[in-house]
């Protein structure tokens, strides 16, 4: 059956309503039975809104966090360095949060509930910062700024499908497992966009590198199928599928971010979803990696950290398909990098596009696939690759394997004033130490690999090489 990509997205959000338990909206109220457990804060009713006004650093204990439609909660802080924490205590799948309604603060706040959370379409969180989870933070580590959650007993699933600002501020769901829909829109000015998906989390600083997973399995699930936006991105989980818009900017909007997607098992790009570190005078940091299981770029996806400047884009999987296009294009300056590193096998369809393209210089693609007995290094490709460069010199092309395959597949490093250099399966005469050489290549006659000066200079360089087989 061949699965088109309008009905596979609506197969995953109909998957993501399912595993996420969510059904009929209810009718719920504002937050009710608050108990302050530290700090001061006092609750005042009026009508359907409800205002706390609470000091720095304040712990409150609710009987129940719900916010129905309509209604708001507001958490009026000394300033957007305050921060709240609010929790749930008891284990009861009845005592999950839902969210319909507003839940806004002029400063930071943090919501822990076992049971579950969900942020219905008409939700609207507006804060300086905001923390979801379903794993628990003890007392002592809030208090001391130390973001450490873990599991008590089962805890439940985050599903957001409304309106998640943050400000300049952070934002982060914890929880098992979490499911963004198609109408939900996550982000921050500048801040960091983070969905980490596992049982155990510790945050240690505000880098995406900072996040340690003590308790993570291939179960923890994120899926993705709204849009994420921040000066830094970053969706951590167990398996990962993405099919929404991610873009990762710095604040001066001139700069790409950095953007992670990290997986113990499988990721899927879905077919026309964004994964995007653009920026206007340069390209940020995409980094993509199944530790432990297969990455597939589906047609029409694009992974991108363009920019006046390419920035750069790696990616990392036992596996790698490709059907879609990975850029760091340069579109005034030099190209970026791309780096696609497979454990055991690379394929690219003829739809695939593998580009670093600079207008001052091309920029660099490396493919590499390491050997592994049950694959033997297999590359296969017969996609585009592009490290050319419209007024100055090409860049440069490596490919690496043990097998390597090129069918009727097209590979440039040239530019207008010199071409660059493009290596298959090692150097000149396999003897360029710096790569692995490959057992076998073979590169068929529709292939066109190319280096040339199109203009002006010294055409570049170009070389096939295999210890075992050529052809």
């Amino acid at each position: 059956m061949i699965v088109k990509p309008g009905f596979r997205r609506r197969a995953l959000a109909v998957a993501l309503a399912t595993a996420y338990g969510v059904g009929p909206q209810l009718v719920h109220a504002n937050p009710t039975g608050a108990q302050v457990a530290s700090g001061q804060a006092a609750v005042q009713a009026q009508g359907k809104r409800l205002t706390v006004t609470n000091t720095p650093g304040a712990i409150i204990n609710w009987q129940s966090f719900n916010i129905g439609v309509g209604e708001t909660t507001y958490f009026q802080q000394q300033n957007a360095a305050s921060t709240v924490l609010n929790r749930v205590q008891a284990s009861n799948p009845n005592l999950k949060s839902q969210i319909d309604g507003t839940l806004g603060s002029n400063g930071r706040v943090f919501l822990i509930n076992p049971n579950g959370m969900v942020f219905g379409a008409g939700s609207v969180i507006d804060t300086q910062g905001f923390v979801a989870s379903t794993l628990n933070i003890n007392d002592e580590d809030f208090r001391s700024g130390k973001l450490k959650f873990a599991s008590a007993g089962t805890p439940g699933s985050i599903k957001a499908n409304g309106a998640i600002s943050s400000g300049s501020g952070d934002v982060y769901l914890v929880a098992p497992n979490i499911g963004v829909d198609g109408n939900a829109v996550i982000t921050s000015s500048g801040g960091n966009v983070v969905l980490a998906a596992g049982e155990m989390v510790e945050i240690t600083g505000r880098n995406l590198n900072d996040i340690v997973f003590a308790v993570q399995s291939r179960d923890n699930q994120a899926i993705n199928l709204g849009t994420l936006s921040g000066g830094a991105v970053g969706v951590f989980a167990g398996s990962l599928s993405h099919s929404g818009a991610i873009q990762a900017q710095s604040l001066a909007r001139d700069q790409g971010g950095q953007l992670v997607l990290k997986a113990l098992g499988n990721i899927t790009l879905e077919a026309g979803s964004l994964t995007r570190a653009d920026g206007q005078a340069r390209g940020g940091a995409v980094a993509i990696t199944a530790t432990g299981g297969n990455l597939s770029i589906s047609g029409n996806a694009l992974v991108s950290a363009s920019g006046a400047q390419g920035g750069t884009v790696q990616v990392q999987a036992v596996k790698i398909a490709q059907d879609g296009a990975v850029r760091a294009d340069g579109s005034s300056a030099a190209g970026g990098s791309v780096t696609l590193q497979a454990d055991s096998r690379l394929v690219q369809t003829a739809g695939s596009l593998v580009s670093a393209r600079g207008v001052s210089q091309g920029g660099s693609v490396n493919m590499s696939v390491g050997i592994l007995p049950q694959d033997a290094g297999y590359l296969f490709t017969s996609g585009s690759v592009d490290a050319s460069a419209t007024s100055g010199a090409g860049g440069t092309v490596t490919i690496t394997g043990s097998e390597l395959v090129l069918a009727a597949a097209n590979v440039s490093a040239s530019g207008d004033s010199g071409g660059g250099l493009v290596r298959i399966g090692g150097g000149r005469s396999g003897l360029d130490t710096s790569m692995d050489n490959a057992q076998n290549v073979t590169v068929t006659a529709a292939s066109r690999i190319e280096a040339n000066a199109r203009l002006a200079g010294h055409g570049g360089t170009v070389v096939a090489w295999g210890d075992g087989r050529n052809q």
